[in-house]
């Protein structure tokens, strides 16, 4: 909530941002696994930037895995990806026209003297679609249909059957990526979630059969490839036994070797911090030595990781798998992967972090990390959505400092 109005905000200029963001936090470069942005130019390069420095600052693991250039990856917003996809399809499918002449009714039908027609009738106002919010599009197709009876004798832009046909057919083409824009919504969305749900996205969208469903669909892969290509959130759904057999051998594999690269990062940083608390407090640690047995040094307890703790990690998962799953869509979804993810969302699962306490304990810090990443940004939208009832008419003349701290509290946690 800085005051960022005097400044060009040029990929330079965030990246500069984000450092200070980052010193005020106490955020070292080496902790930062991936970076969630939306698709604004801007910010790609500004991450890109800020991305080259970090990997300036990483420290060479001294062990059998290969850990370069795998930490501080950045990762498309997948909601802002969705209305991308969205955007993309209604281009391609050529729906312009159509979605101009449902605009130019819904402004007929937003006038005073028709709003007080609509009022008298108890009917909902008509909804005019905005390019920044998410799914009014569909929003606006699904209540022209609603009010269609209402609005032909009330208005001069009226529309042919066929055209109403056709926002007929868009509405319905629409209800998936609409329905997913909502679930991406969700608080405690997850890697192994989200992919679920993209993909079931994708296969009601092939089911459907129309032609911009299809246009939907192909616009979906092609930029669920790009967010499929961060290696992080590959390492979330790999760790997840409930969405784990829908990845396909190559996901599976760079998921893996990520996941096991963060568990050797994270135990060398927690050595380093252990070995920088040890020196500070020597003399604290001499005069009880005689009472605190060694075994309470975590990393004399914790066993290292090596290629033996990933093949009984594999078969851990494997395990777990058959169990939530049921070995029947185990094997499956070796045929049919794309199809059994949707058999395997729709059955009551166990909550994924419920399943990592029973993880090998060298492996469960690094699981939680990965499980955490935030396929969306929608937190960040929601916080600037919650700036309008911190900031209002009453109260405009709060200090961006005061603000920050305000919305700071709020959104996590505390009643302000």
């Amino acid at each position: 909530m800085r005051s960022t109005e005097h400044h060009a905000h040029t990929s330079d200029y965030i990246k500069r941002f984000v450092e200070g963001v980052m010193r005020e936090f106490g955020i070292a470069p080496v902790q930062v696994l991936s970076v969630v942005t939306d698709n604004a130019s801007n910010m790609v390069a500004g991450v890109k930037k800020l991305g080259e420095e970090l990997e300036l600052d990483m420290v060479e693991i001294d062990c059998e895995f290969n850990t370069d250039n795998m930490f501080g990856t950045h990762m498309r917003c997948a909601a802002h990806s969705l209305q991308l996809a969205v955007k993309d399809a209604l281009r391609a499918a050529n729906c312009n026209a159509i979605l101009d002449k449902a605009r130019r009714l819904v402004i007929a039908a937003r006038t005073p003297s028709v709003i007080n027609l609509l009022k008298g009738l108890k009917k909902p106002m008509p909804i005019k679609d905005v390019p920044t919010r998410w799914g009014t599009v569909f929003q606006m197709l699904e209540r022209l249909i609603e009010l269609k009876e209402t609005l032909v004798p009330l208005t001069d832009a009226s529309l042919t059957e066929d055209e109403w046909m056709a926002i007929e057919v868009l509405k319905t083409s629409l209800v998936p990526t609409y329905k997913l824009g909502l679930d991406l919504q969700s608080k405690d969305l997850t890697p192994g979630s989200f992919f679920a749900l993209w993909r079931g996205a994708m296969r009601h969208l092939d089911e459907c059969g129309s032609a911009l469903s299809l246009f939907l669909s192909d616009a979906m892969r092609r930029r669920g490839s790009v967010l499929f290509s961060n290696n992080v959130l590959l390492a979330g759904i790999y760790v997840d036994p409930n969405y784990r057999l829908a990845l396909n051998p190559e996901q599976v594999r760079k998921g893996r070797e990520t996941f096991i690269n963060i568990c050797v990062h994270l135990q060398k940083l927690k050595k380093e911090q252990h070995i920088r608390n040890t020196s500070s407090t020597e003399v604290v640690v001499e005069l009880y030595s005689s009472s605190v047995d060694s075994s309470q040094d975590l990393f004399a307890t914790t066993p290292p990781i090596t290629s033996g703790t990933v093949v009984d990690f594999e078969d851990f998962l494997d395990r777990e798998q058959r169990q939530l799953c049921g070995p029947d869509e185990v094997e499956k979804s070796a045929i049919v992967p794309y199809v059994c993810v949707m058999e395997s969302f729709r059955r009551e699962r166990i909550p994924v972090m419920d399943v990592i306490n029973n993880y090998p304990c060298q492996l469960q810090e690094a699981a939680r990390a990965v499980t955490a990443l935030p396929p969306t940004q929608v937190s960040v939208e929601r916080l600037f959505s919650s700036l309008k009832l911190v900031v209002t008419d009453s109260r405009s003349s709060l200090g961006p400092d005061l603000t920050e701290s305000i919305l700071f509290l709020g959104n996590n946690g505390y009643k302000v």
